[in-house]
């Protein structure tokens, strides 16, 4: 009899420490993400974690990769979402706020940098990272989970983006109007423009055929979440608004299959 096979996910934030590479030395951030993988069990062998760039480029497990070390692989191109269907490998992104998209289907796994610019791109005619990475799983049989991003109540455009002001500009307006809404605890202010990120996720998902009983989700703002006194989780908008002493810090968020 086949055994089941389970979706795990785990977000290190705040207390964990900082998982920014650039802010560290080489020997600090692999000493820091070794520590973080004991934590996730003797099931994960390996870390696949993707060089994000606000692209829609799905990296494959074992194609292309930069070894940091045995247990962590780097990818050499830029890439918002990691595919592989091999046991022991977990998929991880180094995010500050953006959700990150989990897509599993008997033994296969994508975990997806669902930032909005990787969702919904400039370009009208071009399909976002969900929409590529979806292609190659069986949307009926297929299983989605989204965790670990702001919240609409935190999360305001850092950058121009006219087509949230104009729903018309940009490739699904008629999704994008439903997911238009005004900060309501915002470090960078009340009553801002803000998109629900994970409803934006979810209706895409459904417009690509997902059912809604495959999609689940959880939403604790990495703005605005605490732990005790302190913020659960680092988040680029707290940064942007001076509440983070200066620091651009990263979470670790991290899928895999058991």
């Amino acid at each position: 009899m086949k055994s089941e096979v389970r979706l795990k996910r785990k977000i290190f934030g705040f207390e964990h420490g900082n998982f920014s590479p650039s802010l560290q030395t080489r020997e600090q951030f692999l000493a820091q993400i070794e520590k973080a993988k004991k934590e996730l069990g003797e099931s994960v062998k390996t870390i696949f974690a993707p060089s994000v760039e606000f692209t829609n480029t799905v990296a494959e497990f074992g194609q292309n990769d930069d070894i940091f070390a045995p247990w962590l692989i780097r990818t050499k191109i830029k890439a918002d979402a990691g595919i592989t269907e091999k046991p022991g490998v977990a998929i991880a992104f180094f995010n500050a706020d953006c959700p990150i998209i989990c897509l599993h289907q008997d033994e296969k796994l994508a975990v997806i940098h669902g930032g909005y610019r990787c969702l919904m791109r400039e370009n009208r005619d071009e399909p976002g990272i969900l929409e590529v990475t979806a292609q190659d799983f069986d949307s009926a049989k297929t299983k989605a989970f989204i965790f670990g991003g702001i919240g609409p109540c935190c999360w305001a455009p850092e950058t121009d983006k006219k087509e949230i002001e104009v729903p018309e500009l940009c490739r699904h307006p008629e999704l994008l109007a439903k997911c238009l809404k005004k900060t309501t605890r915002s470090p960078l202010g009340k009553n801002l423009a803000s998109v629900d990120l994970y409803l934006l996720a979810r209706l895409l998902l459904l417009k690509i055929g997902f059912t809604p009983e495959n999609i689940s989700w959880k939403t604790n703002c990495t703005c605005c979440a605490t732990s005790g006194d302190e913020a659960a989780y680092w988040s680029h908008t707290r940064f942007l608004a001076g509440k983070q002493n200066g620091i651009d810090g990263r979470n670790l968020a991290v899928a895999w299959l058991e």
